[in-house]
Formats: C-alpha cells, sequence, structure tokens
C-alpha cells in the first residue's frame, strides 16, 4: 500500500500547476552507452548535462558503472530490446561520479562512490515495479564526506502500437542525507521510453524535485535520454 501510495504521488505532483518563482526550471540532456560483456555482466557509462533556464547554473556529470544481474526474470519483452538487463530479476551495480557544478559564478567539483541494488516484480495486468536501493559517497569540494542514501519506486508497461514499441514509465525517489540526518528531497519523475531499432532507446521525460534541505527548494526539469546498446 504504501509503495503503491508513492507512485499515485507521482501522477498528481505532476500534474499540477507551475511551481512558485522559486522553482529553479532547467533541460537535462543525457547520452548512456552500455557495453555488455555476456548476459550477466556489462559496463556502463553516461554523461548528463543540468542546464538551468531560469537561473544561471549548470551542471555536468560523468559516470562510469559495472553491472552484475543475477537469474532472469520471466516477463513479457520489448520488440528486439538492447537492454536485457530489463529482464533480470535482481542486479547489482557499483561505480564512479565525477560532476562540475557552476551556480551563480561559483565552480564546485564532486567525486561520488555508488553502490546500487536493484530488484523487479512483476505486477497484474502486465506491470513491472523496480525497487532501487542507492548509497552514495560524496566528497563534494569545501565540504566533509557525507553519505546519501536513495530509495526509487519505479512502476512501467511494455506497450505495441502496431509496429511500434514503448514503456511509459513513473518513479518517486526520496533521499536521505547525512550533512542534515533527514529525509532531505523527493523526486517525482514520468516519461516514456522509445526503442529505436536492436540497439538504441529514446527517452522524454518531465521531473520534479522538492528539496527539504537547501536551496532551491524546487526543481521542474525536462530531461531527454538517448541510450545506446552494444
Amino acid at each position: 500500500m504504501l509503495e503503491r501510495g508513492r507512485l499515485i504521488v507521482v501522477l498528481l505532483v505532476l500534474s499540477g500547476r507551475t511551481a512558485t518563482a522559486q522553482e529553479m526550471r532547467q533541460v537535462r540532456p543525457e547520452f548512456d552507452l552500455y557495453v555488455n560483456e555476456g548476459s550477466r555482466l556489462r559496463f556502463v557509462f553516461q554523461s548528463r548535462l543540468n542546464a538551468g533556464v531560469n537561473t544561471p547554473y549548470s551542471q555536468g556529470a560523468f559516470s562510469c558503472f559495472v553491472d552484475f544481474a543475477l537469474k532472469p526474470l520471466l516477463r513479457r519483452e520489448l520488440r528486439h530490446d538492447g537492454d536485457v538487463f530489463r529482464r533480470r530479476y535482481l542486479t547489482f551495480r557499483g561505480g564512479y561520479q565525477y560532476s562540475t557544478t557552476i551556480s551563480n559564478g561559483k565552480v564546485t567539483l564532486e567525486n561520488r562512490s555508488i553502490l546500487e541494488f536493484t530488484g523487479r516484480y512483476p505486477l497484474p495486468l502486465g506491470f513491472m515495479l523496480t525497487d532501487r536501493n542507492r548509497q552514495e559517497f560524496r566528497m563534494v569540494e569545501g565540504q566533509n564526506v557525507s553519505v546519501r542514501y536513495r530509495n526509487r519506486l519505479w512502476a512501467e508497461r511494455d506497450l505495441r502500437f502496431k509496429a511500434l514499441s514503448f514503456t511509459p514509465y513513473l518513479y518517486d525517489e526520496v533521499y536521505f542525507d547525512t550533512r542534515y540526518h533527514a529525509w532531505s528531497a523527493n523526486r517525482l519523475a514520468i516519461g516514456l521510453r522509445v526503442p529505436v531499432g536492436t540497439r538504441l532507446a529514446l527517452e522524454p521525460y518531465l521531473l520534479r524535485q522538492i528539496n527539504y534541505q537547501g536551496s532551491p527548494s524546487r526543481i521542474g526539469a525536462l530531461g531527454f535520454k538517448f541510450s545506446a546498446y552494444f
């Protein structure tokens, strides 16, 4: 019931009117490269830019990960989908992220070590629920080392219209930050994943984030992710 309630909140918040003037608006282009080494191991490289629209803010991030999958999960597959890890029951991820943030002329560097555990659970009517638990060890320039825990509940369903296959999804993600010793943020998003052939996928999405600690208090973003699988 709790998981279902969190996902309903996503739709309610994303369908609301434009937030107050305190909301930072962003565009978020991203490119992800997935390199499979067999059916249970892969390397992931991510490059992302968060660019402020109504404020002088930009953040560039580069990440690299190693993914390991346990036994497969029987589920309905998308047509020639290159992301075979979407059909795994349990996956583990470890990696590193480097980012540079420019806000009001100030430059901040961050190094981040990341560990993830993700479980996928089939639901009635062809829906899939994904629960990702992520631990981040953050080394932000000018700050003490901190740890941030993130839990993300993601619901999706594979659909097909004639020759087109696609997957609409929504998720709710909460953050616990040791800098504040409190739950610090709630991120809500809705998007659409569209495979292009056997090795490419396009993913536009809308995102809103509420920050309980720090500023800005709200973030609204339009994202577009391009993924390639080899």
